[in-house]
C-alpha cells in the first residue's frame, strides 16, 4: 500500500514564531503566521528582498483589510430574515481568504467569526473557524445547481483553500474530515462526478484550481496515513488519483513554457493561477516545486511588464471593463509584492482577497522582476516594445496551435498600449465573450493610479484591431449580409439560424452527447455550449474613457485626451469628430457609426508627456502635421498614417478569412467514461468554420512596406525586458537578469549582473 506521494520530502512553508510544531500532517511543517510571522528559507527561494519592513507593513495591511471585509453584505448578509444565502457565486472564492487570514492568528481555528444560517433550519450566529471549515466541506444544499459546493463536485475555488489549510494549519481540519471529502465527492462513480477533483471539466484556471486543490489534499492524506486500517484501500485510491493531479501540473508547467497560456494576459483569472502555484511551491515536491517557481516566475514578469500604478494594461484573453486603477484582483498582489505605492490603496473589490495566499508563501518575484514593476531601469529600457503569441485555448495536444494569436505591447513612462492584432476568434459564443482587444492605460500622476482607455469587453465579429509601437488602429464593419453570416454561425453552433435549440448534428448536441458518454451520472451540468447576442444592424464603433480622468482638446478632426502623463490622441474614421456620450460616474464613449456595409472606427496614438503635463501643445502639433499625409479609406477600411518615427503604417481591413472559437472544455469526440485529467486535441474535437467572404478575422498591417513580423512557434515572448523562446524565460531590468531555462524535463534556475547572456 502506497503511504507516501511521488517523490516526496514533506512539504514546507512559513511558521509563526514562537509556535510548537505538533503532531498530524507527518513530516510537514505547521504553517502559520501572525502579521510580522518569519519565513522559513527555501534552499531554491529568491533573493532577499530588500524592503523588507515596507513589505511586511503592506502584508499586515492586507490581512487586516482581508478580515475586515470578506463575508460581508455582499457575500452573506445575517441582518435579513431568513438570512440570505449565497448572495454571490463560487462561495469558495471569499471563504477560504478569510478563514486563512483568521488561521494565521489561531492556527487550531479557534477565532470565532460570525456565521449566518448555513442551511434551512440551521441558526445564524457565530462559530469557529474549524467548525466553518467542517460545515464547507460537508455542506449539502438544496440548490444542486450551486456548482462550487462540495456536494455537487469539488472543483473550482474550494479545492485549492482546503488546500492550504490542509498543509498550513493542519490541526483546523479533522482526518475523518478529509476522508468524508474523499470519498463522497472525487471519485468518479458518485453522482455529478464531471465537477471531481482529478478529470472534472471548465475553464483553464478551473482545472488547473481542481488540480492543484487535488494534489495538495491527496498528498496530506498520504503523508497522514490512515488511522484505521480499515480505510486502507481509500488511501490506495488517493495515490492513485495524486499521480494523475501531479502529471497535469508537470506537463502543464512544460507545455505552457512551449505554448503559453490558453488564458492568457487575465487580470480577472490570474488571481487564481497564483494561489495554486504558491500552494504547489510551498508544499509540493521537489519536481512539483521546480515547477511551481518556473510558472510563478513567469507569470510574475508578465505582470511586472504590464502592471502600471494599479492597472493591468494590454489586450486579454479574459478581462474586464474597468477604466480605473485598483479595481481587480490582481492589484492585492502587485501592491504586496512590490508596493506601486506609499499609501495603501481603497481596493473596489472589498470582497475578494486572494493576495492572501502570497502573504502566506514564502515566494517573493525575483530581484529583476521587482525592478521591472517598479520602473527601476536605465534610461535605454524605458520605452520597449515586445510582442507575444499565443495558443489556442487547449494547450495540450497535437492539434493544439501555437502561436494562433499574436498580441503586441508598448510601454512608456507615461502609457502602455497592448493589442490582440491577430486574433482569429469568431465572436459568437460565450468562450470570446470576456476578450478585450486593447487596452491603453494612462499614467495619471497622482494616488488615484492610472487610468484606461478600450473598445467594449467582447469579441464583435466584425472588427479588427491593429499596433505598432503607439499607434492603434481600431476598425468595424457592418457586412451587408450580417443576418446571413450570424444565422450561418448559429446553425453550426445550435442547429437553428436563432442560435435557439439542440438540433441534431449541431456542436451543442455533440457535445451534450459526448459528456453524458463521460459523466453518464452527472445530470445537473448545463450545456455549455451557446450563442452570444450579435447586433447586424444599426452598429458602432466605441471607444470607453474615463472623463475625471482626462483633459479634452478638439483640434482638426482629433480629440486629444490629456492624461496627465500621457497625451492620447483618437481620430473618427467616419466622423468629422467622434460623438462623445456621458455616462455614469464619469465613463464616456466616443462613438462612431458603422454603416450597413461599410466601416468605421479609430485611429489611436499616444504620446508620453515627460514631465508630466508638459509639451501637451508641442505633441498635439507634431501629430496634426504628420496627418497631412493621413488617408482614411472608409469604402474599404483602410488607414495610412505616418507614425512618430517616420514610419509609414498601413492598415487594411479583411473580408476574406476564416476563424474559430475558443475550445475550453466544449469539445465533442471525447468519450472515455470518466472523463480526462489533461484535456487535450483530440480527443476533445471542435467544429470546422467558414471560410471566405466576410469571414476575415485578422486584418493587413504593413510597415514600410513590409507585412507585420508575426513570431514564429516557438517564441512565446519577445523583447528587451521579457523574452521566452524555446522553452527559456529571460527578464532583464538593464543592471540584472533572471533566467529559466525549462528545455528539459526539469527547470533550470540562474541569475547574474548585466546583460543577459
Amino acid at each position: 500500500m502506497l503511504r507516501n506521494p511521488s517523490s516526496g520530502r514533506p512539504g514546507r512553508g512559513p511558521v509563526a514564531r514562537g509556535l510548537t510544531v505538533t503532531s498530524g500532517l507527518r513530516g510537514c511543517l505547521l504553517a502559520a503566521a501572525l502579521a510580522a510571522a518569519t519565513t522559513i528559507a527555501h534552499a531554491m527561494a529568491p533573493p532577499a528582498r530588500s524592503d523588507s519592513e515596507d513589505y511586511l507593513a503592506r502584508r499586515a495591511h492586507l490581512l487586516e483589510h482581508i478580515r475586515a471585509n470578506l463575508l460581508g453584505s455582499g457575500v452573506w448578509d445575517p441582518r435579513v430574515d431568513p438570512p440570505i444565502q449565497r448572495a454571490v457565486n463560487d462561495v469558495g472564492k471569499h471563504w477560504w481568504p478569510r478563514l486563512l487570514a483568521e488561521l494565521m492568528l489561531d492556527p487550531a481555528g479557534g477565532r470565532v467569526i460570525a456565521q449566518p444560517r448555513w442551511r434551512e433550519g440551521a441558526v445564524a450566529g457565530s462559530l469557529p473557524v474549524r467548525s466553518i471549515i467542517r460545515g464547507l466541506i460537508h455542506d449539502a444544499p438544496d440548490d444542486r445547481e450551486d456548482l462550487n459546493n462540495p456536494a455537487v463536485g469539488y472543483l473550482y475555488f474550494s479545492p485549492v483553500g482546503l488546500g492550504w489549510v490542509v498543509h498550513a494549519f493542519p490541526r483546523a481540519v479533522r482526518e475523518q474530515d478529509l476522508l468524508v471529502l474523499f470519498t463522497q465527492t472525487v471519485r468518479y462513480e458518485p453522482t455529478l462526478s464531471a465537477l471531481n477533483m482529478f478529470t472534472g471539466e471548465g475553464t483553464e484556471n478551473h482545472v488547473l484550481m481542481g488540480r492543484a486543490g487535488g494534489y495538495l489534499i491527496t498528498r496530506a492524506i498520504l503523508q497522514r496515513g490512515p488511522a484505521d486500517p480499515a480505510s486502507g484501500h481509500l488511501y490506495d485510491e488517493a495515490a492513485r488519483l495524486h499521480e494523475l493531479a501531479r502529471n497535469y501540473i508537470l506537463d502543464t508547467a512544460r507545455t505552457t513554457y512551449e505554448r503559453g497560456l490558453g488564458e492568457w494576459d487575465s487580470s480577472l483569472y490570474y488571481p487564481y493561477l497564483f494561489p495554486c502555484w504558491l500552494g504547489l511551491y510551498e508544499y509540493g515536491d521537489d519536481a512539483v516545486r521546480r515547477a511551481a517557481r518556473a510558472k510563478l516566475d513567469w507569470l510574475a514578469a508578465t505582470v511586472a511588464l504590464r502592471q502600471m500604478d494599479g492597472f493591468f494594461g494590454g489586450a486579454e484573453q479574459r478581462g474586464g471593463a474597468t477604466l480605473t486603477a485598483w479595481t481587480s484582483n490582481l492589484d492585492q498582489f502587485t501592491w504586496l509584492w512590490w508596493g506601486e505605492r506609499r499609501s495603501p490603496p481603497v481596493f473596489s473589490r472589498p470582497d475578494i482577497g486572494q493576495a492572501v495566499y502570497a502573504s502566506l508563501s514564502s515566494y517573493r518575484p525575483p530581484q529583476p522582476v521587482r525592478n521591472l514593476a517598479r520602473g527601476r531601469l536605465p534610461s535605454e529600457l524605458l520605452r520597449t516594445w515586445h510582442q507575444e503569441s499565443k495558443p489556442s485555448y487547449l494547450v495540450h495536444g497535437a492539434d493544439s496551435v501555437a502561436g494562433q494569436t499574436q498580441t503586441t505591447f508598448r510601454r512608456e513612462e507615461g502609457f502602455t498600449l497592448g493589442a490582440a492584432v491577430e486574433r482569429p476568434t469568431g465572436g459568437w459564443t460565450g468562450g470570446d465573450a470576456q476578450e478585450v482587444l486593447w487596452k491603453l492605460v494612462a499614467r495619471s500622476g497622482n494616488e488615484a493610479g492610472a487610468a484606461g482607455l478600450h473598445g467594449p469587453v467582447g469579441r464583435d465579429p466584425w472588427r479588427q484591431v491593429g499596433q505598432w509601437e503607439n499607434v492603434l488602429f481600431d476598425v468595424w464593419h457592418t457586412p451587408s449580409n450580417a443576418a446571413e453570416l450570424r444565422a450561418e454561425a448559429y446553425t453550426i453552433i445550435t442547429g437553428r439560424p436563432d442560435g435557439t435549440g439542440e438540433e441534431p448534428g449541431s456542436w451543442r448536441t455533440k457535445k451534450g452527447r459526448d459528456f453524458r458518454l463521460r459523466f453518464p451520472s452527472d445530470t445537473s451540468r448545463p450545456n455549455t455550449v451557446g450563442t452570444r447576442e450579435v447586433e447586424v444592424r444599426d452598429r458602432r464603433a466605441v471607444l470607453e474613457v474615463n472623463l475625471h480622468a482626462t483633459r479634452m482638446h478638439w483640434r482638426k478632426g482629433f480629440v486629444f485626451l490629456d492624461f496627465g502623463g500621457a497625451l492620447v490622441a483618437v481620430r473618427s474614421l467616419n466622423r468629422s469628430y467622434p460623438v462623445v456620450e456621458p455616462g455614469d460616474d464619469g465613463r464616456a464613449r466616443l462613438v462612431d457609426a458603422v454603416p450597413d456595409g461599410g466601416f468605421g472606427g479609430f485611429l489611436i496614438e499616444a504620446a508620453t508627456l515627460q514631465p508630466p503635463g508638459a509639451s501637451v501643445e508641442s505633441l498635439m502639433d507634431d501629430l496634426l502635421r504628420r496627418a497631412e499625409t493621413l488617408e482614411l479609406d472608409r469604402i474599404l477600411g483602410r488607414i495610412t498614417h505616418t507614425d512618430p518615427q517616420g514610419n509609414r503604417l498601413f492598415f487594411a481591413y479583411q473580408t476574406s478569412g476564416t476563424y474559430v472559437e475558443p475550445e475550453f472544455d466544449w469539445g465533442f469526440g471525447a468519450d472515455r467514461e470518466g472523463g480526462y485529467a489533461i484535456p487535450a486535441m483530440p480527443p476533445f474535437l471542435f467544429p470546422k468554420w467558414p471560410q471566405g467572404d466576410d469571414h476575415g478575422r485578422v486584418p493587413r498591417l504593413e510597415i514600410n512596406g513590409r507585412p507585420f513580423p508575426r513570431l514564429t512557434p516557438g517564441t512565446v515572448y519577445q523583447g528587451p525586458l521579457l523574452s521566452l523562446e524555446n522553452n527559456v524565460l529571460t527578464v532583464s531590468d538593464g543592471h540584472s537578469w533572471h533566467r529559466v531555462d525549462y528545455r528539459g524535463e526539469t527547470p533550470e534556475f540562474s541569475a547574474g549582473s548585466g546583460t543577459a547572456p
